[in-house]
């Protein structure tokens, strides 16, 4: 299972899908047409806290998807390298760790200029 972030020619926001043969399936598309709704789908940072009933919900709309590729219309199945990949999982906090003499006194600085 190959879970994705997207954007495909016809969308201004990244979606949240999975590859199915060659090609990008937003997890809404497959939802829509198989009416297996699960809202741990709806993008990446739900799908990582419901985790591992998200799993398997998107494992039941793979095995859908796959079974029933032809049904979803090419605008909603663009190939996968007609679309531009990002990074599968949004990142909403970065931390930095380092104890080394440089690191701590920028830290310093910083917290005391704010």
């Amino acid at each position: 299972m190959k879970l994705i972030r997207f954007l495909s020619k016809d969308s201004s926001e990244p979606e949240f899908g999975i590859v199915i043969a060659n090609y990008a399936v937003a997890f809404s598309a497959l939802q829509a047409k198989s009416g297996i709704v699960d809202d741990s789908l709806c993008d990446s940072q739900a799908y990582l806290s419901h985790l591992p009933e998200s799993e398997r919900a998107a494992r039941t709309l793979l095995e859908w998807g796959e079974a029933h590729l032809q049904e979803i219309g090419e605008g909603e199945r663009p190939a996968l390298d007609a679309t531009q990949l990002m990074e599968p999982i949004e990142v909403t906090a970065l931390f930095d760790f380092g104890l080394t003499p440089r690191h701590l006194e920028n830290s310093f600085e910083t917290i005391m200029k704010y």
